[in-house]
């Protein structure tokens, strides 16, 4: 009998960069997934990785995930876009420069002329400047999830595709193990939960409370006359963008309420075409454009808006991480080395910053 030490439900970027840290640190580990390529919420998002958020635990948390995705990929840069621009007020960027700045160290102001001759296609308007990071960067979030299924295989982690997780076995309070759809039961020390949409609901059939609900985010490809793209968060009108070849992928602060998660993976509505056409106009001037692909993705908020990252007091090796409210990427590999390095006994190192 097979006996996991860890076992990982979900193999999202939560989930993948859990089994790749546990792998390790030298855990006997295995991620199940349902899915048998790159399919979920993680394929369909954004692919935005930035320090350049407005809470300080984000920022930490980003600064983290950096790290963690520089170690994984290192010369690899096949998905990676290097570079990231904020359109700003110049007050608001002189005040995130200070704030930014021990979290960002090449962070800098690039004022309308600079911006104007590396990226002419950008419209500016009055006291508008960028914040701009080199270090920061998109990513395709479809082609780096499998990269990173591949490099589980490196540090000796079961991926179980095309396997779906039914229920966990509990027995006096201590998780033993969890079903699988074929009826086969793997066993197991520890459980964690990334199951990121399906979270609650898979949680619920063992009387287990997450306190979260759930949005379908919209997001849009334009095809575009330009390769020379950043990626770029406009906080003047509330959109952000990733750049690809000759594409930009992007959306705005946008989504549905849904009540399963597979409402979260229809197609947007007319009116979000409409919005995000309207925002695309006010930002950028390329003479060629127009959408070649929409669609949406499910995501999982606490009421709180702060991410779950816990032991479930109730059940002994029982693990989750869920609520992370779109910020899936920038939070779920650092959250999921915390959780790890706890079950593992190893050491979180801690950051210890001073933020103005």
């Amino acid at each position: 009998m097979t006996r996991y030490e860890l076992i990982i439900l979900g193999g999202g970027i939560t989930g993948s960069f859990a089994g790749y840290i546990a792998g390790k640190n030298g855990l006997k580990v295995a991620v199940i997934e349902e899915c048998i390529s790159p399919n979920g919420a993680t394929a369909r998002s954004g692919g935005v990785i930035t320090r350049m958020l407005d809470d300080l635990e984000d920022s930490l948390l980003a600064l983290k995930t950096i790290n963690l995705i520089n170690e994984v990929t290192k010369d690899i840069d096949m998905f990676i876009y290097k570079g990231y621009l904020c359109i700003e007020g110049i007050d608001e960027a002189e005040g995130d420069l200070r704030k930014f700045r021990r979290v960002i160290p090449d962070i800098k102001i690039l004022y309308p002329d600079e911006i104007r001759d590396r990226w002419s296609y950008i419209k500016l308007y009055e006291d508008e400047v960028g914040l701009y990071s080199e270090s920061d960067f998109t990513i395709d979030p479809e082609a780096f999830l499998a990269y990173l299924w591949k490099k589980l295989g490196d540090v000796s982690v079961d991926l179980k595709l095309n396997c779906k997780a039914t229920r966990l076995i509990i027995e006096s309070g201590v998780v033993k193990g969890v079903e699988v759809h074929s009826g086969e039961v793997l066993h197991a020390d520890n459980i964690l939960v990334c199951m990121g949409a399906w979270t609650k609901a898979f949680l619920k059939k063992h009387k287990i409370k997450v306190k979260t609900f759930l949005l379908s985010v919209p997001i849009f490809k334009f095809k575009v006359d330009s390769s020379e793209l950043v990626g770029l968060w406009d906080e003047e009108c509330y959109s952000y963008w990733r750049p690809g070849d000759y594409t930009l992928i992007g959306g705005g602060y946008e989504a549905y309420r849904i009540t399963t998660p597979e409402e979260g993976f229809l197609k947007p509505r007319v009116e979000s075409r409409e919005f995000i056409i309207r925002l695309f106009l006010y930002r950028y001037s390329f003479k060629k454009w127009k959408i070649v692909d929409s669609w949406c993705g499910p995501i999982s908020l606490s009421y709180t808006y702060r991410p779950v990252a816990t032991r479930i007091n109730k059940v002994e090796g029982l693990y989750v991480i869920d609520g992370l409210g779109g910020y899936g990427l920038v939070r779920g590999p650092a959250l999921a080395k915390k959780i790890v390095d706890e079950i593992s006994g190893v050491s979180s190192d801690e950051f210890n910053i001073n933020v103005d």
